[in-house]
């Protein structure tokens, strides 16, 4: 559903397909474009779901109110297991993917952690892998056959696997940060894609905190009997280009130096309710 600024229902794109009980369907990025090939229409919008499948459409906001699908494209050849989370960055104009890791030991670090950038074409295949400053300077990518058959033994081989499921942009454009499956916190520097700073669940200050007040509530202390559950970071966002906003599924809340993850807002963190 596509809304203007005031709530009002603009139009409705229905969706491709739909299976009850199937999640993969379900959209990851939503992302709007400048458009200028032609006055008719407003923006392109950018629709991605988990399955890694991306649609482009062309809208029109103004007294004709409609869309057309302008193009496809299939993430999945990058991604087997679908992607978990998609941004644009206007500044280098590049789609900035995150999902599962790969076993490529001769991709870049950002790759083999699950994230990707791509960047615009005109026109078919219409989105391009851009490499990093790790294969500029002397890794080679694997493609086709080879690579799939690499990545199906590694996920045979582990049960769990780590990517990435959240990432955030910083005011200025130049540091990414990401969320992993694993709790990990890291940053990436743009465009070169080099890991800056990596901070795993552990080493955050504060991660095992849980609510004072919960020591009061019989049903709170029920809940944190498996206190792990509520140890995980949930989403990032930037309060500066120095300072992040970092949330928990414990419903902690701080503003957090990028150098140090030192709770800016004091020694103890806002507290809200935690996840589901």
């Amino acid at each position: 559903r596509v809304f203007d600024l005031m709530g009002s229902e603009l139009f409705v794109i229905p969706p491709a397909a739909t299976f009850p009980g199937d999640f993969s369907y379900a959209v990851a990025g939503l992302i709007f474009l400048e458009y200028t090939a032609s006055a008719q229409w407003s923006a392109e919008l950018l629709v991605i779901n988990y399955r890694g499948h991306l649609k482009s459409y062309l809208v029109s906001v103004g007294t004709n109110q409609s869309y057309q699908e302008n193009h496809t494209f299939n993430f999945g050849t990058h991604y087997s297991h679908g992607i978990t989370t998609a941004i644009y960055h206007p500044g280098h104009r590049l789609l900035l993917v995150g999902g599962c890791e790969a076993s490529d030991n001769e991709a870049s670090k950002a790759t083999r952690c699950g994230l990707t950038a791509w960047r615009a074409l005109s026109g078919s295949p219409y989105y391009k892998q851009v490499t990093s400053y790790e294969d500029d300077v002397g890794y080679t990518q694997r493609r086709g056959f080879l690579r799939m058959i690499n990545w199906r033994l590694f996920t045979r081989q582990r049960n769990e696997q780590d990517g990435i499921f959240k990432m955030s942009l910083s005011p200025d454009g130049i540091l990414l940060a990401a969320i992993h499956f694993s709790g990990q916190l890291t940053f990436w520097e743009i465009p070169s894609f080099r890991q800056s700073a990596v901070w795993s669940q552990d080493s955050q200050p504060g991660f095992d905190e849980i609510n004072p007040e919960w020591k009061n509530s019989l049903e709170k202390i029920k809940k944190i009997k498996d206190k792990e559950y509520y140890f995980p970071l949930v989403d990032v966002n930037w309060w500066a280009e120095s300072a992040v906003i970092l949330a928990r599924c414990s419903g902690s809340l701080t503003v957090s130096s990028i150098k140090t993850l030192k709770n800016l807002l004091g020694k103890s963190c806002e507290w809200f309710e935690p996840s589901p």
